[in-house]
């Protein structure tokens, strides 16, 4: 798939590099949502979309 071939060109796989995005996501939105701007939240969610839309399409 075009997703495989580019992240292997990095030497990246896409599992890994979308768990290590989870993980960051769910720190932030959990530990420090308090001190999270109203816009951070706004494009975090937006990501998160983004990224559901490129496994579903």
């Amino acid at each position: 798939s075009l997703f495989d071939r580019l992240f292997s060109r990095h030497g990246l796989d896409l599992t890994s590099s979308l768990q290590i995005l989870i993980e960051l996501y769910v720190r932030w939105l959990t530990t420090n949502s308090n001190n999270l701007c109203l816009q951070l939240k706004y494009e975090l969610i937006r990501s998160f979309i983004y990224l559901s839309d490129l496994f579903t399409s």
